[in-house]
């Protein structure tokens, strides 16, 4: 199992938190880290946190165009990169401002018998924090058509998620494409009871630094808990 994160400067602290919680509960997987704008001792960092593959690009945005923007038309590009130079079975990419709250083994198990696995919040649009694939004709198929709409023309916000439904609903219809779909407790800020993965997207936590500091204190909760369970 792999996971495949991205972020620029603005959210590498981040990255410590949801790789420590990885390390925690995914113990054996391996992490692919795409990070942008960031320099030798921000990288540093990321590896030290416990990334074993780290990419490294500069994004210098044109016409007033945001870095994020660019970040988000990449990822398709990054699931594929991955897929094709690694085999690792099941991949799981993740926004940096996430915290993995259990092991995934209902999650590994299941996606043997899909290509791809994903948030649905209604069918034409899908979460953009969290998606799984593992390296098959259709979920390689599926990236390719992605990459190519993400690439191609404008970016802007929020160019991922309706796009990426709409592709994968047209291979349901006309391919043999198996897309499990998570429910929308998978992946929240709030039903920690439920939730495999905690989303700090959300605003009904505070401010982003609230925010951060709320995670991190989880993540040090989980690790005493962990520590007191042995």
């Amino acid at each position: 199992m792999r996971f495949i994160l991205y972020f620029d400067q603005l959210y590498r602290h981040w990255a410590p938190v949801l790789l420590g919680s990885i390390r925690l509960y995914e113990p054996n997987a391996k992490v692919t880290c795409f990070c942008y704008n960031m320099d030798k001792s921000q990288i540093a960092e990321v590896v030290d946190a416990g990334a074993d593959i780290v990419y490294q690009s500069h994004i210098e945005p044109l016409n007033g165009e945001e870095v994020r923007f660019h970040i988000i038309s990449r990822k398709a590009s990054m699931i594929l990169q991955v897929l094709q130079e690694t085999d690792d079975g099941l991949y799981v990419m993740m926004d940096v401002d996430m915290l993995l709250l259990r092991p995934l083994t209902v999650l590994k198990e299941v996606m043997w018998h899909f290509d791809m696995g994903a948030v649905t919040a209604h069918r034409e649009k899908f979460c953009g924090g969290f998606y799984a694939f593992r390296c098959t004709t259709m979920s390689i198929a599926f990236l390719t058509q992605w990459e190519m709409f993400l690439t191609t023309g404008k970016l802007y916000w929020d160019k991922d998620q309706p796009s990426m439904a709409s592709i994968a609903n047209k291979l349901i219809r006309e391919e043999d494409f198996r897309v499990l779909s998570l429910p929308r407790t998978f992946l929240d800020h709030k039903s920690l009871a439920h939730s495999f993965v905690w989303s700090a997207h959300k605003s009904e936590l505070g401010s982003k630094a609230e925010r951060f500091n709320i995670y991190s204190s989880m993540l040090e909760k989980m690790k005493s808990d962990a520590r007191a369970a042995v």
